[in-house]
């Protein structure tokens, strides 16, 4: 059991906290022998103490305080907002697909698939001990591998496993190695093809997780990976890019900050950013390296929505958090609801997340609703601007205006890096309300910002494109 606490609970019963097999067990002394029960296999369990009656209280490490009123035969949960104890690093959660469905392995082993903005955690497996990393294909969200320590025994076999596969979205899961344990996984749009980190070096599998083969190594300690098909990693002071899904590297950039401790990659716009103060930016199409300047002295944790929005927390006076639907050029802030950080973002198109490293989540679900729009003018003519269109829309989306005199209007529609998207109107309106269609054939996914001049003068707007 590898026991944390014992405490009787009569003369011939005991209940055990446990790390090795994570939870609480009780146990029965028959005739000298002591026979064992699993009565809480959720979270690994720490100290256990008395309060009478039958009644005795467990801690964990992160499920919150367990309970028993029955001297151990049954446990509840008394505080279960603490789940996010399963992210100690940032691969040990995998990237959130636009639904926000994502998985998370624990310190103890345990996989989660998280849902609903993280309003319900299935369990998936507990697994021995040690879980360190959990990625889900982008390509087939059944599709998992996790790096974790698990035995198993066959017959008279014993055997260690330490990445683990599973094709039906957690409910079965396959051995695939015992050598390597990664702190985190990258897996390609070939399900097939992917890339392990292990500290100094990095492996690679181009059959599922199988015969993984060391394809990079470095002295110093590697961040997180960043990338889909075009991967990156870092050192302490250079970045490294694969153009090729992993199989060959070559040195991409220094890093001109004081060390790089995480990157993210945005991959509609071909951008790689470095963590620090500022942000460094490099984009991958013209070779440029530039900055991100904000008013923060410590930027701790920065991630790219699959739409390209980008976040990222800061101290300033307080603390921060940041976005930017432009590529870092115009950055909006607003403080953040806790005054203390050790986690991270996990960002994805309708909501944003943040792991307080062994304690809890947060979730923000107002990414977009909340940008303040701008204009030259307060009295402004109205504007009636869709928030959200689905993509390749054949039927007419409408934008209404309003104008109060007669005028030149002319309606753009911008990236997120600012080049022109599309072209919706340009020439001469009447006094009053106006109804012009358009289509999103042709567009990506993504943020888009309208841009509506008039003689008045000039306002923007913004729009999702799903």
């Amino acid at each position: 059991f590898q026991a944390v606490d014992i405490e009787f609970t009569g003369n011939d019963t005991i209940i055990v906290s446990s790390v090795i097999n994570p939870g609480i067990f009780r146990g029965v002394r028959q005739y000298g022998i002591w026979l064992f029960s699993y009565v809480e296999p959720r979270e690994i369990a720490t100290y256990i103490s008395h309060a009478g009656s039958g009644t005795f209280y467990a801690g964990s490490l992160g499920k919150g305080v367990f309970k028993t009123t029955n001297k151990g035969l049954t446990w509840s949960i008394q505080r279960n907002n603490l789940y996010a104890h399963t992210l100690i690093s940032q691969g040990a959660a995998s990237y959130p697909s636009v639904d926000t469905v994502f998985y998370a392995i624990g310190l103890g082993g345990t996989v989660y698939r998280i849902k609903n903005y993280g309003a319900n955690y299935d369990t998936l497996k507990n697994f021995l001990l040690m879980g360190s990393a959990v990625e889900s294909a982008p390509t087939n969200p059944n599709f998992l591998i996790v790096s974790c320590a698990d035995a198993q025994v066959s017959g008279m076999t014993f055997s260690m496993g330490t990445i683990f596969t599973s094709s039906d979205g957690g409910q079965n899961w396959t051995k695939v190695d015992s050598t390597y344990m990664p702190t985190d996984f990258l897996i390609t749009r070939n399900p097939n093809i992917i890339i392990g980190l292990c500290d100094t070096f990095l492996i690679r599998s181009t059959n599922g997780g199988t015969n993984f083969i060391p394809v990079f190594a470095k002295p110093a300690s590697l961040s997180n990976l960043a990338g889909l098909d075009t991967i990156f990693v870092a050192t302490d002071d250079s970045v490294f890019v694969s153009y090729n899904r992993g199989a060959t590297w070559q040195f991409l950039t220094i890093d001109p900050g004081e060390g790089t401790d995480e990157i993210s990659y945005d991959n509609n716009q071909k951008i790689l950013y470095l963590t620090d103060v500022p942000i460094y930016r490099y984009r991958l199409l013209s070779g440029i390296l530039d900055s991100i300047m904000f008013n923060g002295y410590y930027n701790f944790a920065t991630d790219v929505a699959p739409n390209g929005s980008l976040y990222f927390l800061y101290y300033g006076d307080t603390l921060y958090i940041a976005r930017s639907f432009n590529t870092g050029n115009t950055i909006e802030q607003e403080p953040f609801p806790i005054s203390h950080f050790f986690g991270g973002l996990l960002a994805c198109n309708n909501a944003l997340f943040y792991y307080e490293g062994g304690r809890r989540f947060w979730v923000s679900t107002d990414i977009t609703q909340t940008i303040k729009e701008e204009s030259t003018r307060k009295d402004m003519p109205l504007f009636f601007v869709p928030a959200l269109v689905k993509k390749n829309s054949y039927a007419k989306v409408v934008l209404g205006i309003n104008l109060n005199q007669h005028q030149r209007c002319s309606i753009n529609l911008y990236d997120v890096s600012g080049r022109l998207a599309k072209e919706i109107y340009k020439g001469v309106l009447n006094p009053g309300i106006h109804n012009i269609d358009f289509s999103t054939r042709g567009l990506n996914s993504g943020v888009y910002f309208w841009g509506i001049e008039t003689g008045e003068g000039f306002k923007t707007a913004k729009m999702v494109v799903y």
